[in-house]
């Protein structure tokens, strides 16, 4: 019965991120980006003249390049490439479950977002502008 009473916090528990690690907030940023895609393409249907022009170009950027990238780590591990052989639990167990060469293309991952978020910057408010 306790497990169904934890579990009732709804879309609000998506938001409680302190007592998870990394992994929730990667997970958080993957609903977040998603749900503004799907917002994004809603409005763009509705009013296909609509262009946001600017900073919604960033912020659309933005939303689509982490969205992908991070789409493209949980694809690769969800099919079993860079999760390793499995070992036997020792005490202490280790909390989470980015270690070897899933923590390492998690860091891959965010580099490039941070990468093309900064181009992404640049061609929208730079160059498209002037």
């Amino acid at each position: 019965m306790a497990i169904y009473e934890e579990n009732r916090e709804g879309v609000s528990g998506w938001f409680r991120l302190k007592r998870y690690s990394i992994e929730r907030a990667l997970y958080l940023l993957q609903r977040l980006t998603g749900i503004g895609i799907v917002v994004f393409a809603f409005v763009h249907l509705l009013y296909t003249s609509w262009h946001p022009g600017g900073w919604g170009d960033v912020v659309l950027g933005v939303l689509v390049v982490y969205h992908t990238l991070n789409g493209l780590r949980l694809v690769l591990t969800e099919h079993g490439f860079l999760i390793g052989k499995p070992v036997r639990a020792v005490y202490p167990y280790r909390k989470g479950t980015l270690f070897g060469p899933q923590r390492y293309l998690t860091m891959v991952i965010l580099a490039l977002f941070v990468v093309f978020l900064l181009v992404w910057s640049y061609v929208a408010l730079v160059i498209s502008a002037g």
